[in-house]
């Protein structure tokens, strides 16, 4: 039995563009986004840099990546991180490269001080609830038929962890 080669987890960098397109197009599917798949007309880094992510390598092809930002740019809630994307290309789905890539955020929100790391999940998406069960997320909101996605209402999850900080209040 051969072993399979461990992906490589790092920051995304701006030459990371055209690959990460192709990746959200493979990876997109519309029960797990309110949104449509990012196409290679605009640039994916304009809202969110590309340092800002965090990209799973196999074999020299970009095989996921997770986005981090703010929720929003009030002083107040700088103490918090929030997962704004995840994907994962299909064919490498069930290897553990989603949990890699949350690892990846939630030590980088530690090194940083962060006190919480928020996401939103559709309720359609199992798969990725149970990823961040796993990972200790808990369900904070859970906003009833918020998408309407292909005619059928959406529920929407806000789930959040709360990280260990080495400064700041207890």
């Amino acid at each position: 039995m051969t072993e399979q080669p461990e992906p490589v987890v790092r920051r995304g960098r701006p030459e990371d563009h055209d690959d990460v397109v192709a990746l959200d197009i493979r990876a997109f599917e519309p029960h797990t986004s309110p949104g449509s798949s990012i196409t290679a007309r605009g640039n994916f880094f304009d809202r969110v840099p590309a340092e800002q992510h965090f990209m799973a390598w196999l074999d020299g092809q970009l095989v996921g990546y997770i986005r981090m930002g703010h929720p929003t740019p009030l002083p107040s809630n700088a103490h918090v991180m929030e997962i704004q994307g995840l994907a994962v290309d299909p064919a490498t789905r069930g290897r553990g490269i989603g949990a890699m890539l949350v690892r990846a955020a939630l030590d980088d929100a530690e090194r940083r001080g962060m006190h919480k790391v928020s996401l939103r999940v559709m309720g359609s998406n199992p798969t990725a609830q149970r990823l961040y069960r796993r990972m200790g997320f808990e369900v904070q909101g859970h906003l009833r038929e918020e998408f309407l996605i292909d005619g059928e209402y959406v529920d929407d999850l806000m789930m959040a962890r709360f990280v260990r900080t080495r400064t700041g209040p207890g």
